[in-house]
């Protein structure tokens, strides 16, 4: 590390150098001669005499300085003389420009966008009576940034107005006040026009002076205007236009509380699946596939740690509580070259920091389970503490159901989040998070699972001088589970887990329009591929026992993006990585190792190396976006993956103790080709945002395994395994209304995902277990006012494939024995499910610190039993019968209570 760093430092230097941003400028001269002044007139006479700028604030213009008398020298010279006994001193920006303030301020670095706010601020310091101003020049920040925040309230009640619409006239930029009507806005120091919207409102026009940050509380008086305002997210109304990366999707937990949800629980990932391009095998079912990937192809990130199972419930919830998210980003195939290690996408989501001014509480209540969220400063300003928690208690319902094999199940689960951020100062800072979760899920006394993870990982972040931003983050993560068989001859105990440790540094360079991204991680795992032993007198099950497996993934990467000119952008990188399977390890041998087979089968070998088995790769990034005009664009991308970490498992989705399988001499790693092209579009003045997105993806390495595979603690998995390549296709519709009484979305997908492994199918193409043609999502939100807020959620999508039998035949004329149909050459009946919501949120004052909401939501409203599979039993007479199971087959309404104590 202490050679990357030295090395990186060196190139920076270079590159600093080379472009001229350390080159000298020749120096003013100046004459002066003049008796005992104040330091402003001073810097007026330089002003108007010489080819420089001097500033100087109002606080410090009034010193007084000695007489003054200088021929043709340097105006350094001249500066340091003047200053010399007072507590003043200068900084030079650009060629001429010269900053005097105090001393200990000119310690710290200042950006080069401070200085360019100061010149702002200083022209505009004198304004018009009709603008309001906000900040003065004494409060220019260091970094250059100006942040007007501040309350939007009814005029007549001064109630906050939660929605209200804030745009900068003039400027493709805005945004809208939060749940307790509070807005935030960044802008360079000058004048605007900030026009305030909102339904039943008359619309305000506030001509504002910025000249530092600062706070503007704004009102509105309730009177007509029309419904089609236009509401902005804060990153601006056009950011699809705009954005040069394709094929992302952003989660906003604002809109996603605003949704029907199962048993009242926001779900980030159930949250994924109203995305196109993304779909799931069923209700039940952990994980979720995105762009025809399987479900272990799915890099899930919180901040930077890595989680291998983020379900609770076998699949019901995800492990995100929604309180201690900030927002989550999904990359779909095309991400940049900081993200590495899975095939098919990134989900990272961003836990948010704690309060560094107030104390909140906030929290709800719902049928099956309770969440609270604590955050307060404890050094205001300085030091924050986040503490979240959600704990499950739906044993009653199972209790409460006449059916004896569910009143003795049990199902519980929970949890837990601690984040407490420090800031040393503007520059830099500190965050330290532990995250933890548990689940223990028994079903009577036939079976059960029971599955933990644990994660600390810190952040520290650093910013180096004007154009360098550090960020170094390390990560402990530890996931083990267990899976019971209570019942018979095969009664036993599965142990499966992985830890992992993480070391990442990301060095940002941005000087101007140029912007660049260089990183460095490493990942060691260590993975226990299974420990199966015997449970009860009457097992008959043999222990089975795997040795722990270890592995290092390493990368390096770096990234820019190019405003090529005012239409075309790029953004690319490139991704380095290598993988060691390290020793020692005893592993099998071979008659022919490329091609592991039973019937091949030697002796069991100690590998003594340290490194077993070695791979590596250059994995190329870019994405583009060409401005067709101010409200279309065309988008294409291309991304190069690579996995050294599969999930093995052939069901139709994993179990918590599916196993992680490392990349080894005879399990080859995975590799994809990612191709994106995409068009979008807006209406109305961003009201209406339509998208089209093609798709297509070149597996060249991929794995799946034999028929009746034995994966379960097994010493020579890769005798299971079958190698292969395979392709998916597909093509995403989307249009979404941002505003209105009534607004929402609608998105269409169709695709395909099909797989070719020698020894399936006659080796030809087939497709893979969670293929789905058809997907569609629509959602429609109506808002009648700000309290009363009614949403419902469509989903339809094909069956996925199956495996049936098509025939039978006897043996001895009495055993029946079924013949199976070609892999997944059938489909399971189509899904279709209607959800509800209705939310009564609480009005306040700004004086109350307490506010209240009730959700009612009913989950499949129509009680559709989808089916999750289809399979065949025999009857006693050998006689098949066709089965479907339905892990939902009913409506499931739920009420729950919100609150926030602030």
């Amino acid at each position: 590390m202490k050679t990357f760093t030295t090395c990186l430092g060196f190139l920076l230097c270079w590159f600093l150098s080379s472009t001229g941003l350390f080159a000298q400028t020749s120096s003013v001269h100046v004459s002066v001669n003049m008796e005992e002044m104040s330091l402003q007139k001073f810097v007026t006479f330089l002003n108007d005499h010489y080819p420089l700028r001097c500033y100087v604030t109002p606080t410090d213009s009034s010193n007084i300085l000695p007489s003054i008398s200088f021929t043709d020298k340097p105006i350094e010279l001249v500066l340091d003389s003047v200053l010399q006994k007072t507590n003043l001193g200068y900084l030079r920006y650009q060629s001429h420009v010269f900053i005097i303030a105090p001393r200990d301020e000119i310690k710290a670095s200042y950006s080069a966008d401070y200085y360019h706010a100061l010149e702002e601020g200083l022209e505009t310091a004198k304004v018009d009576d009709l603008e309001v101003v906000v900040g003065s020049i004494d409060e220019v920040d260091p970094t250059g940034q100006t942040t007007i925040s501040g309350l939007v309230v009814d005029q007549g009640t001064e109630e906050p107005i939660i929605g209200a619409t804030i745009l900068v006239q003039d400027q493709d930029m805005g945004t809208a006040t939060d749940e307790d009507g509070k807005y935030s806005l960044t802008l360079d120091p000058g004048s605007y026009v900030l026009s305030i919207q909102y339904i039943g409102y008359q619309g305000r026009n506030y001509p504002v002076r910025i000249i530092s940050s600062g706070t503007l509380d704004l009102s509105l008086i309730k009177g007509s205007i029309l419904l089609d305002e236009v509401v902005v997210q804060a990153k601006g109304r056009d950011e699809n236009i705009q954005s040069v990366q394709i094929g992302t999707s952003k989660i906003n937990i604002k809109e996603l509380e605003r949704l029907p949800s199962f048993l009242g629980e926001v779900d980030v990932i159930r949250g994924l699946l109203i995305q196109p391009g993304v779909t799931s095998v069923g209700e039940g079912s952990s994980g979720f596939n995105v762009r025809g990937g399987n479900i272990d192809q799915n890099l899930i990130m919180m901040d930077e740690g890595i989680i291998f199972n983020a379900s609770h419930s076998l699949g019901f919830f995800s492990s995100f509580s929604a309180d201690m998210v900030q927002d989550a980003l999904l990359y779909k195939g095309n991400m940049p070259a900081r993200y590495g290690g899975r095939l098919a996408s990134v989900l990272d989501v961003n836990v948010r920091d704690g309060n560094f001014q107030k104390t909140r509480l906030k929290g709800g209540i719902g049928p099956i389970s309770s969440r609270l969220t604590f955050e307060t400063p404890l050094l205001e300003n300085k030091t924050s503490l986040l503490i979240s928690g959600r704990s499950s208690y739906s044993n009653w319902i199972l209790q409460s159901i006449n059916i004896p094999e569910l009143k003795n199940s049990s199902a519980f689960f929970y949890d837990a989040m601690l984040r407490v951020t420090h800031r040393f100062n503007e520059k830099n800072f500190v965050s330290l998070a532990a995250y933890s979760t548990s689940d223990d899920f028994g079903y009577a006394d036939q079976f059960g699972f029971n599955y933990q993870t644990v994660l600390t990982q810190f952040n520290y972040r650093s910013q180096i001088g004007n154009h360098l931003l550090s960020t170094l983050s390390g990560v402990w993560s530890d996931y083990k589970s267990a899976q019971l068989d209570l019942f018979g001859f095969d009664a036993s105990e599965l142990a499966t887990g992985n830890s992992y440790y993480k070391l990442k540094e990301n060095l940002n360079i941005a000087m101007g329009m140029f912007n660049l991204d260089v990183g460095a991680s490493g990942i060691w795992y260590q993975v226990n591929p299974g420990v199966r032993n015997p449970m009860g007198e009457e097992s008959v099950v043999l222990p089975r026992e795997t040795d722990l497996e270890k592995g290092l993934e390493m990368a390096a990467y770096v990234s820019t993006e190019i405003e090529v000119n005012k239409r075309l952008s790029l953004q690319g990188g490139l991704r380095y990585s290598r993988f060691h399977f390290r020793g020692p390890q005893d592993m099998h041998t071979y008659l022919d190792p490329n091609r592991p087979e039973a019937d091949g089968l030697q002796r069991e070998v100690a590998f003594t190396q340290k490194v077993i088995h070695s791979e590596g790769r250059f994995e190329p990034r870019l994405s583009g976006r060409y401005k067709m005009s101010s409200t279309a664009s065309i988008k294409f991308g291309y991304a190069r993956t690579s996995q050294y970490i599969n999930q093995l498992f052939n069901n139709e989705t994993p179990t918590p103790t599916s196993l992680w399988q490392l990349t080894n001499q005879y399990v080859p790693s995975s590799l994809s080709h990612n191709f994106s092209l995409g068009y979008f579009k807006n209406y109305a003045d961003n009201i209406w945002i339509t998208s089209i997105e093609a798709y297509y993806r070149n597996i060249d390495r991929l794995f799946d395994y034999r028929d009746f595979a034995d994966l379960v603690a097994n010493s020579h998995v890769e005798t299971e395994i079958l190698s292969g390549r395979g392709r998916a296709r597909g093509v995403e519709l989307g249009i979404k209304r941002q505003v209105g009484t009534i607004h929402g979305s609608i998105n269409y997908t169709y695709s395909r995902s099909e797989r070719k492994v020698v020894g399936i199918n006659k080796s030809g193409w087939y497709a893979a277990s969670f293929d789905k043609p058809h997907d569609l999502t629509l959602i429609v939100n109506v808002e009648m006012n700000k309290r009363n807020q009614l949403a419902f959620n469509f989903t339809y999508s094909s069956g996925r494939p199956t495996t049936i039998p098509v025939d039978r035949h006897f043996i001895q004329g009495q055993i029946a024995v079924l013949n199976y149909s070609d892999r997944n050459a059938f489909r399971i009946p189509d899904y279709h499910r209607l959800d509800l919501a209705y939310t009564i949120g609480q009005g306040y004052r700004k004086s109350k610190k307490f506010k209240t909401s009730w959700t009612f939501s009913v989950y499949n409203l129509y009680g559709r039993r989808n089916a999750y599979s289809v399979f065949i039993e025999q009857s006693k007479g050998g006689r098949p019968d066709i089965k479907r199971l339905s892990i939902l087959g009913n409506a499931f309404p739920s009420l729950t209570f919100n609150f926030e104590l602030i």
